[in-house]
């Protein structure tokens, strides 16, 4: 079951349950992207989160697809997202959803400076 959460003008939340659990979120913005993303209207998935105990149950797959629409629904084009360097699992997935590196940024983590790439992807189908 996927709960909409809308904020301010550019700004959503997606909630996923399973079996009447909360298992994950997605927070979506657009309207502005790093100079790397090329593709036009484009649309972040800034946050995109399953807690642990539901990994590998498939439920990432519809709060994906339930994204991606929703950023569609906002008029993006493109989407985009950064990902740590170090989280292997997280690349494949995104990987395996039609996004591929385009570039990386430096995400701040209190005082460490951590690698993020930039992952992208086209919405519009052809």
């Amino acid at each position: 079951m996927l709960i909409c959460i809308a904020s301010p003008a550019d700004v959503a939340a997606l909630l996923i349950k399973h079996h009447g659990e909360l298992a994950g979120f997605s927070q979506l913005r657009w309207g502005s992207a790093p100079d790397c993303v090329s593709g036009p209207a484009p649309g972040e998935i800034a946050r995109f989160y399953l807690l642990r105990e539901f990994h590998g149950t498939g439920v990432a797959l519809p709060l994906m697809q339930s994204s991606l629409e929703a950023l569609q629904s906002q008029g993006c084009k493109t989407a985009w997202l950064g990902v740590w360097q170090e989280n292997p699992r997280a690349i494949a997935f995104y990987r395996k959803h039609g996004f591929r590196e385009v570039g990386e940024q430096i995400f701040v983590l209190g005082n460490d400076h951590q690698r993020d790439f930039v992952l992208a992807r086209s919405l519009i189908e052809n």
